[in-house]
């Protein structure tokens, strides 16, 4: 599944505890993005736009940024 991005957020990371523990926990089982409860959706998206045009061929000669999309900031805000 090496082509496959899994994202994972929202209310299920809710529960009790160190943020950074959770997040450790599930990118350490395989997900590629983990955002906390109330991440903005707007940054999320930028995330995954960025991330899918850093698999488009040539990409790691050039970065996202080629493709015509800015890099996106941190999707906590």
């Amino acid at each position: 599944m090496s082509d496959v991005l899994l994202y994972l957020g929202g209310r299920y990371l809710a529960a009790k505890g160190r943020w950074d523990e959770t997040e450790a926990l599930f990118l350490a089982k395989g997900f590629d993005r983990v955002f906390p409860p109330r991440a903005n959706i707007t940054r999320i998206a930028a995330k995954l736009r960025d991330d899918i045009d850093m698999r488009r061929p040539g990409a790691h000669l050039y970065g996202a940024g080629a493709f015509g999309v800015a890099p996106a900031v941190a999707a906590y805000d």
